[in-house]
């Protein structure tokens, strides 16, 4: 009877075949990408940032933007800028150009008729200038290289400038739908996670209740109030989690220690594994670019009334929680549904 007794026992309390254990088992999002999970506190947690491209239905989260179709650059020799604008209707057309600190150097607006257009500009003198093409409300900024010999001005002759990579092709609204590696890398965007637009993310812009968004069936992206809980469990005040800025100090606890951060710097307590994933944004003139590899790790959160973030930095031991714009992208990770 005894033997009996502790067979059933045993059936009780050994997990059923395929079921859930956080911290052991792992979950597969719709791209067929692994992540490995933890229990901190009641909550269970992906251990890494997402990297699908697509919605658990399936369909696409967004796409790396580049130039918007109206606006085509030609490429041929430094010094000088060629812009095709094939325009089916009127538009107002602004053209800035910046020198790298960010000073506007040159700018022109006008109105095109419809048909083919080519603008032509002059960039000089030597070194490298960021320029930003308007039409309404479409935007393309991309680096263009000036020749020594060159003022800035705007002429009706000369060739075309040299285009840089995507990354200074981007320019996020709060519509945008985008996913990137960082720098375009997809090693990179293996190793840190994709980082994400919030429209991308979050497939909504009603932050009013539990947003699944781009996380695999029965995962969801954490809200304000879920990230409170983890840094809770995690050391800081009750009083702290609830201040806007740099709260706490318990940074070094969710940060892995290895090549990640520049200085190998976190103690990674609670096995969160943060990586320093850096982030996409726009800077002093509008100008994109992919900043602080291994230096910062920036996630997407909400609360009912607009977006918020978390931002790990390695030379602080707080955490940042801000009110955020959605003209960004950065990382997600994913807490399990309760």
């Amino acid at each position: 009877m005894k033997a009996i007794q502790v067979l059933l026992f045993l059936v009780c309390v050994l997990p059923v075949h395929g079921q859930f254990e956080c911290g052991t088992s792992t979950v597969t999002d719709v791209d067929g990408n692994v992540y490995n999970t933890v229990q901190i506190g009641s909550r269970c947690w992906m251990k890494e940032n997402m990297r699908a491209l697509h919605y658990p239905n399936g369909e696409p989260a967004g796409m790396a933007e580049h130039l918007p179709g109206i606006i085509q650059t030609l490429v041929c020799q430094p010094g000088r800028l060629q812009l095709s604008l094939p325009l089916v209707r009127p538009e107002f057309v602004r053209l800035l150009v910046f020198n790298l600190a960010g000073e506007v150097v040159y700018r022109t607006a006008f109105t095109c008729t419809p048909g083919n257009h080519i603008m032509l500009c002059t960039l000089g003198p030597g070194g490298v200038y960021i320029v930003q093409v308007i039409v309404n409300e479409s935007k393309a900024t991309f680096k263009a290289t000036g020749a020594s010999s060159c003022v800035i001005s705007a002429t009706l002759e000369g060739q075309v400038s040299e285009k840089a990579s995507a990354a200074d092709s981007i320019i996020l609204t709060a519509t945008s739908r985008y996913i990137f590696d960082y720098n375009h890398d997809p090693a990179l965007g293996l190793q840190y996670g994709k980082l994400y637009t919030p429209m991308a993310a979050l497939n909504t812009d009603d932050y009013s209740g539990i947003i699944q968004g781009i996380c695999p069936t029965g995962w969801h992206v954490p809200t304000d109030s879920e990230w409170m809980e983890l840094e809770i469990t995690c050391g800081m005040s009750p009083s702290e989690a609830a201040w806007i800025f740099w709260r706490g100090n318990i940074a070094f606890k969710l940060m892995i220690k290895g090549p990640e951060w520049q200085d190998e710097y976190g103690s990674d307590d609670f096995g969160f594994s943060a990586k320093g994933s850096g982030w996409y944004g726009q800077y002093i003139g509008g100008i994109p670019m992919f900043t602080s590899l291994t230096y910062v790790c920036f996630w997407l959160t909400y609360a009912p009334g607009g977006l918020m973030n978390r931002y790990l930095e390695e030379s602080d031991v707080g955490v940042l929680r801000v009110p955020i714009e959605p003209e960004l992208a950065a990382s997600i990770r994913c807490i399990k549904d309760q």
